[in-house]
């Protein structure tokens, strides 16, 4: 975000997103695969040790990519500059009110993903009754329609303005995931 053109800025941001989410695609649909494959009990007796381990894996390579990119143009002219030593400490000291308002912001959209990519599935499961291995499939498609959704919001939000859809994706939160949750409980 930080080298994007200055219209661009959703999108490139999307992109970190959008990075995440095909983690969380490939940990559903590797789920959705195994639970295919394997019996229940031996799902739950060692399948998901196989599912827990190569997610170690994945992250010693994502430790092992990261360590090689280098940092922004804007990193290192703050660095040049001098970096205050706890910038964190600062910001919550000096800006209060912008910091709670960007961590209740972002704190909504994180909980909403959450929700429905990750407890969403124990509760189709456990409370509708649909087999774990449908409700790991509806995730995993929900995941792909994410995926496309994340990078067009990121572009809107070029267009609307970021603040804004911050603002819009918080109040449809807000307002729209208790009549989903209970749509979701009739378990059409």
């Amino acid at each position: 975000v930080e080298q994007a053109p200055g219209r661009r800025r959703g999108v490139y941001g999307s992109i970190a997103n959008f990075g995440a989410m095909i983690g969380g695609l490939l940990g559903a649909a590797c789920g959705w695969l195994m639970s295919e494959i394997l019996t229940p009990d031996a799902m739950q007796d060692w399948g998901w040790r196989v599912l827990f381990f190569s997610g170690i894996l994945v992250g010693l390579f994502g430790l092992w990519a990261r360590s090689g990119v280098p940092d922004t143009p804007a990193f290192a002219q703050l660095v040049a500059e001098g970096v205050q030593p706890r910038p964190l400490r600062t910001a919550f000291r000096d800006e209060r009110r912008q910091m709670a308002i960007a961590i209740g912001l972002n704190w909504s959209a994180s909980v909403a993903y959450y929700v429905v990519f990750v407890w969403f599935v124990g509760n189709m499961s456990e409370v509708i009754g649909l087999p774990y291995q449908t409700a790991l499939a509806v995730s995993t498609f929900g995941l792909v329609v994410g995926l496309l959704a994340t990078l067009g919001m990121g572009h809107l939000s070029d267009v609307i303005g970021h603040k804004r859809m911050l603002v819009a994706g918080s109040i449809a939160t807000a307002l729209l995931s208790v009549p989903l949750l209970m749509l979701a409980a009739t378990g059409t």
